[in-house]
């Protein structure tokens, strides 16, 4: 009898899941359909943040994990109580490259949206030199709607009278706009 005792103990020792009840030592085992090793500590990510991880991959191509995950926490820790570690990035990057490069590829020969006619207008002031080294300015108007180039021709100089007689005698022929984008050029933001 022993010796059967023994036997028993032995084979649920070294076999422990013949018998679905029973475990080491004859502990009762409780019935699971999941065995411990799948239990995660956090739930998985919903869709949108995969998705939402690609597409910021693809308009920013230089950023890493760290400055990607950052960004994604900043926009969405609070709006959607939703944040990402370095390591799900990385993972997400891994996995989607070819998603990423389509997506870059189709926003980058995206047709843009139309614009109405004569709303916003881009002035902008540039300079060119000759073979002397002489710079010569150079000022171009260009109407965000039509994508057309209202205005470019050379200027004597940079002065804000100069650059407004441009811009008057764009606005005598195409009308007045609503909008002059520009960038920081000190002649520019003058007239505007």
């Amino acid at each position: 009898m022993f010796l059967i005792i023994v036997a028993v103990h032995l084979f649920l020792y070294f076999f422990p899941y013949q018998f679905p009840f029973v475990g080491y030592y004859g502990k009762r085992k409780p019935l699971t359909t999941q065995s411990p090793s799948t239990f995660f500590l956090h739930p998985k990510k919903p869709n949108w943040v995969a998705k939402e991880i690609i597409r910021m991959k693809a308009f920013m191509p230089d950023v890493g994990c760290r400055k990607l995950a950052e960004s994604f926490n900043r926009r969405y820790a609070n709006k959607k109580k939703m944040t990402v570690g370095k390591t799900y990035v990385s993972n997400i990057i891994k996995k989607h490259q070819y998603e990423i490069q389509v997506l870059r590829k189709n926003s980058k020969h995206r047709i843009p949206r139309p614009l109405p006619v004569n709303i916003v207008w881009g002035m902008d002031l540039t300079g060119k030199t000759d073979t002397q080294n002489k710079l010569h300015n150079i000022l171009g108007i260009i109407d965000h709607g039509s994508r057309g180039c209202l205005c470019l021709k050379g200027l004597k100089n940079k002065a804000s009278i100069t650059l407004l007689r441009s811009l008057l005698d764009a606005i005598e022929k195409y009308g007045k706009p609503k909008i002059i984008r520009t960038d920081d050029v000190q002649g520019c933001t003058n007239v505007t």
